[in-house]
């Protein structure tokens, strides 16, 4: 197998909006860190495979579409053969456009976008004249990092640190090494939001501090992939609520993350047998219904800032969707050895559930991955309520939450591109 590394700094988003926060008002006013794009392509027996990784909150499906199509145009990769993943810093460039959201909703210029697409195109131009052979290896670290952030409160699931409810501690590593030793490439993952910071100053937010200090140690280029960190929060809490964090506690915790990553490649790791593949479907999410006039009315009335917005933006729209298609990638690297790739913020109970249906190979699953429809629960937490099942979706001006039945699709897609 070759595989061919490219970097790009994302250019300054000072005076641009940041994403993440709908609370956040002002532009960007500072950059506390660099923010990327890296590209690692994988070649092998006729096969091509592209993953570039972001530092923004997310893409739309439609620009990811775009980005996709453009690197197609350009270098002749397949459209179903690129990874488009973004680590969802709440702290980086927001960069969607081209879709409905609230009135207030507050994007970056055309000509930043613009530079941006162009960063993405110079990484992939790169990986392409980076090719080298490399053996590829796998291994698992292990991080606490992250909270469960649903929180059972006087019988209502509340935004809240909860140590009790389901993390994942694992961080998959994937190592690939040259002939004479050197780390080609490293990718990792974690499921954790890297929100921790709502300010108005660009960073990475943990992640940048996990993968600035693993180029450091090993000297090569780390991409992080996010994981199925729906419901996942950084630890940085004060009895039962998050707090802000400092800049400094960000970066301890990254470096924390980054440490186990380290750890990992250190340690002794099962190579892998290279065995390209990429497969995809797309499912139809039903939203849970479509509000009456009654509905609307009383959400104009008694509603708080966002949901009166969301009602004034739907009330005069004569035709809502009732479903939205959402996309799942199979990303094979090793004949035993996949990454599950979701374009949706998924949450942390999914994991047991795939890995029960695919039970012959490990697999590394990522969420924020080629655009992002908004969150998806397990059937659970639609009979529990909070903000991963009822609080989000008045953003994305859909008519409703998904419907609870949106577990059984998601498994049934996985099935299909197991099978």
């Amino acid at each position: 197998m070759k595989i061919g590394v490219g970097k790009r700094t994302l250019p300054s988003p000072i005076g641009e909006y940041l994403g993440g926060f709908a609370s956040r008002t002002e532009p960007c006013k500072g950059v506390l860190d660099d923010l990327f794009v890296k590209a690692a392509l994988f070649k092998d027996r006729g096969n091509t495979f592209l993953i570039v990784s972001l530092d923004v909150v997310c893409l739309n499906t439609a620009l990811s579409d775009e980005i996709r199509q453009m690197i197609c145009s350009s270098f002749g990769i397949k459209t179903e053969s690129i990874l488009l993943a973004t680590s969802h810093t709440h702290s980086g460039p927001e960069i969607r456009t081209g879709f409905k959201w609230l009135p207030d909703f507050r994007s970056c210029t055309p000509g930043y976008i613009s530079q941006v697409k162009e960063c993405i195109l110079e990484s992939v131009e790169l990986a392409l004249s980076d090719l080298e052979e490399v053996h590829l290896f796998y291994g698992i670290g292990q991080s606490d990092i992250g909270v469960n952030r649903r929180l059972p409160l006087n019988g209502k699931i509340i935004f809240g640190p909860n140590p009790q409810g389901p993390v994942d501690k694992d961080v998959p590593v994937i190592k690939g090494v040259v002939e004479d030793g050197t780390i080609k490439v490293i990718l990792f993952s974690y499921a954790c939001h890297p929100s921790a910071m709502a300010s108005s100053f660009a960073t990475t937010d943990y992640v940048g501090a996990a993968y600035r200090l693993i180029e450091r140690t090993l000297g090569t280029t780390a991409l992080f992939l996010q994981g199925f960190g729906g419901n996942i929060k950084t630890d940085i809490t004060e009895g039962k609520k998050f707090k802000e964090a400092e800049y400094e506690g960000v970066i301890a915790l990254g470096e924390r993350l980054g440490r186990e990553v380290i750890k990992a490649c250190n340690s002794p790791m099962d190579e892998i047998e290279p065995n390209l593949y990429s497969a995809s479907v797309k499912v139809s999410i039903p939203f849970s219904r479509i509000p009456d006039n009654e509905e609307i009315e009383e959400k104009l009335k008694n509603g708080n800032i966002y949901e009166k917005s969301w009602a004034a933006s739907i009330k005069d729209e004569r035709i809502l969707p009732k479903h939205i298609d959402m996309e799942i990638q199979r990303i094979d690297l090793g004949t035993e050895l996949s990454i599950l790739a979701l374009s949706a913020e998924p949450v942390i109970e999914y994991l047991p559930l795939l890995r029960n249906i695919v039970t012959n190979m490990r697999i590394v699953p990522i969420g924020y991955s080629n655009g992002v429809i908004g969150y998806v629960g397990v059937s659970e937490h639609y009979k529990e309520g909070g903000y991963e099942v009822e609080g989000w979706y008045i953003h994305y001006l859909y008519p409703s939450p998904f419907a609870p039945q949106i577990q059984d699709i998601i498994l049934q897609g996985v099935q299909r591109l197991y099978a």
